[in-house]
């Protein structure tokens, strides 16, 4: 005889993540975050359903890159118009604009 359990809502709940950045690995944080917001961390996950929980990543600017990746890590955008690629360097937008470097570079690692 088999039975059936249902799914409470407190398994359901989402819950507020707070992450410090400072002094960690770019990638290993990425993956980690992802595996959060998807809800992979959980008993009950299923891809079908959206049972992740919420992320706030604190302390963003003191993240880390390992070997080479300031200089090969590159920032695309397109114009759609032709030849309208854009490719700017992660070390030269850390330095322009490093909040939104690093909320880029944790969004494309993230979801990959």
């Amino acid at each position: 005889m088999s039975q059936a359990i249902g799914n409470t809502a407190l398994a359901y709940a989402r819950v507020w993540h707070h992450v410090d950045a400072s002094d960690r690995v770019l990638g290993k944080l990425a993956e980690r975050i992802a595996l959060v917001l998807m809800g992979k961390h959980k008993p009950i996950y299923d891809p079908s359903v959206d049972c992740g929980d919420y992320v706030i990543v604190t302390n963003s600017r003191k993240i880390k890159v390992t070997g080479r990746k300031e200089e090969q890590l590159l920032f695309r955008k397109h114009s759609m118009f032709p030849g309208g690629l854009k490719e700017t360097p992660y070390k030269d937008m850390k330095d322009r604009k490093p909040d939104e470097a690093r909320t880029l570079l944790l969004a494309q690692l993230a979801f990959d």
